[in-house]
């Protein structure tokens, strides 16, 4: 099967480059999107030529491994293009792909090695990385999803580089306690970069130490989570004015070069506020001038507390963030059974955000750091059957999709992959893969072979997601009506709540329980019926102008509509 895709992949490449170019990049607000995130190498291989990256040697040499988990196993953007009709066929309006930069090939560490594949282990930051195809091909990309209407969102890093300085009293990486400004005010540690390394990183200004912070590994609070090496990579001096215009020098370059449509900053959390302060204003400027004035950037700050999340909206002014507290809620109702009464507090925090930033939350169940809610339902419910598994999972889109902010799809969901862990343990190829782990590992629904490649349009997840992806996109309440919720309770899985325009209002009913629930909802005032747009649970007349019957079946949804009084 994979020796005939790999002649196919280059025929589906060129059908799909086929259709006319889009010259202009789309053009929509970003609460208007629906997001696909992909892990670039483990999604499609559209080019066996470049798995090496055309790096000679062995895997400790390029990288290549597709027996280990944590190796390149061989997508790369050829096979992103290729597949961009399966990602549409979803609903996707957005892809957002790790970062493309060309990364250290392998880094060695305690537990042995690990590849670059993921992009977050830059060496040269204008290029992007032969094993995902280079330059050429991720234009190409761009431009094809841009010919379907379709945006492309960067991941990108500022904290960090790979890893290249060591320090001289202390050889071991990994073994480099933070030395902090109070006991070390001068300096930290005494960089020295191996000399086969000495000029490794584009541009050149980023070879010099100087512009290090080379205090040690970060302890991942105080002045260390800003200062300190992250997991002992090169953490960039980002108060440097050289540094702070380098590196807004380098991200215009991605939008000039590749007219990409926006950012996602990568460990937003240890960057200081004065730089987003001039890196944000300078590159949503450049994007303008460029014809993109949709260009949106959202950051990582991996924090479950709204207050964090909120305060990165303010102190740094990121415009929005991914939302790690939405992530919490969906893990206390369908994983832990802690209940609903965590989405009151969570729509309450809504208030904290700067103005706008609450509607353009990036809101996930899974991803490629933290997990998939498959693996987190499954640690926590180990007798549970796959097909209640199944429906949580479903139910977990349904969150994202019926309630505020914009839903990104992590890759694989939609297969039914599960994983048996965070980081590498949730990042499985969608192609063929010989690694063993992934092969055997339980995964819900299985429509192929263990091994074999998983595009399943037919898949029971890929059709859940596409149904709730078609429901936001044929209800513009879903996607910008405000938020009311309606019923919270602090031991079952019943959630109800509003999304309310000005002349409508959608009640949406999610049960996570495993018996039909049944009660009465309190509803704007309005004398039009009720009409059911998935489900029939708002059939039952209302018994007052503000009260409405409700009847969820077990672990499912669902969505009704009606007008609202005039004034």
């Amino acid at each position: 099967m994979r020796r005939l895709m790999t002649r196919l992949l280059p025929l589906l490449t060129a059908l799909t480059m086929a259709a006319p170019t889009a010259l202009a990049n789309p053009q929509r607000p970003f609460t208007e999107e629906t997001v696909y995130f992909v892990v670039t190498d483990r999604f499609a291989n559209g080019d066996m030529g470049n798995d090496t990256g055309g790096i000679r040697g062995g895997p400790s040499d390029h990288g290549f491994d597709p027996a280990d988990i944590g190796m390149f196993q061989g997508g790369d953007f050829k096979g992103l293009t290729a597949r961009l009709d399966y990602i549409q066929g979803l609903g996707a309006t957005a892809i957002w792909v790790t970062p493309a930069v060309t990364n250290k090939p392998v880094q060695a560490h305690s537990g042995g090695r690990s590849a670059g594949y993921h992009g977050y282990w830059a060496t040269d930051f204008l290029k992007v990385d032969p094993h995902l195809g280079g330059n050429g091909d991720f234009k190409a990309f761009v431009e094809a999803a841009h010919a379907r209407g379709m945006k492309v969102i960067l991941d990108i890093v500022v904290n960090h580089t790979a890893d290249v300085i060591q320090y001289r009293e202390c050889p071991v990486p990994g073994e480099c306690p933070y030395r902090s400004k109070g006991d070390y005010p001068a300096a930290g540690y005494v960089p020295q970069v191996p000399a086969a390394e000495r000029a490794v990183k584009n541009p050149a200004w980023l070879n010099d130490p100087t512009h290090y912070h080379n205090r040690g590994d970060s302890l991942f609070h105080g002045e260390s989570s800003l200062l300190g090496d992250f997991f002992g990579l090169d953490d960039l001096n980002t108060e440097q004015p050289a540094v702070i215009e380098g590196l807004i020098d380098i991200y215009k370059h991605w939008i000039s070069t590749y007219r990409v449509d926006g950012f996602r900053l990568d460990t937003a959390r240890h960057v200081g506020p004065a730089f987003w302060h001039r890196f944000i204003p300078a590159i949503t400027a450049h994007a303008k001038a460029e014809g993109i004035p949709d260009f949106f950037i959202f950051g990582e700050v991996a924090d479950i507390n709204i207050a964090a999340l909120a305060g990165a909206t303010h102190e740094s002014r990121l415009p929005s963030v991914l939302d790690f507290a939405f992530f919490q809620a969906s893990i206390d109702m369908l994983a832990l059974g802690k209940g609903t009464v965590g989405w009151e507090a969570l729509l309450r925090g809504d208030a904290l955000y700067a103005e706008g930033a609450a509607a353009t939350l990036t809101t996930f169940i899974s991803n490629h750091d933290h997990g998939r809610m498959a693996y987190l339902i499954r640690k926590h419910n180990p007798d549970m059957p796959a097909d209640q598994v199944q429906a949580r999972v479903a139910l977990g889109y349904a969150l994202m999709f019926l309630g505020r902010g914009v839903p990104v799809i992590y890759y694989g969901d939609e297969q039914g992959f599960m994983g048996l862990g965070d980081d590498k343990q949730a990042r499985q190829p969608m192609f063929a893969s010989p690694t063993r782990q992934y092969r055997e590992e339980e995964r819900l629904s299985p429509t192929v072979a263990r091994g074999g490649d998983s595009y399943d349009r037919a898949h029971p997840l890929y059709r859940a997601i596409t149904e709730l992806a078609t429901l936001r996109r044929d209800h513009p309440t879903l996607r910008q009506g405000r938020t009311q919720i309606r019923y919270v309770e602090e031991k079952g899985g019943l959630l109800v709540f509003s999304r309310i325009a000005e002349d409508q209002e959608y009640l949406i009913a999610i049960n996570a329980g495993d018996t039909v629930r049944s009660l009465g909802a309190v509803v704007e005032e309005a004398t039009t019926p009720w009409q059911a747009v998935r489900g029939s649970g708002c059939s039952a007349p209302a018994t007052a102008p503000t009260a409405q019957p409700l009847s969820v079946p077990a672990l499912d949804y669902v969505v009704c509509r009606r007008s609202l009084a005039a004034g």
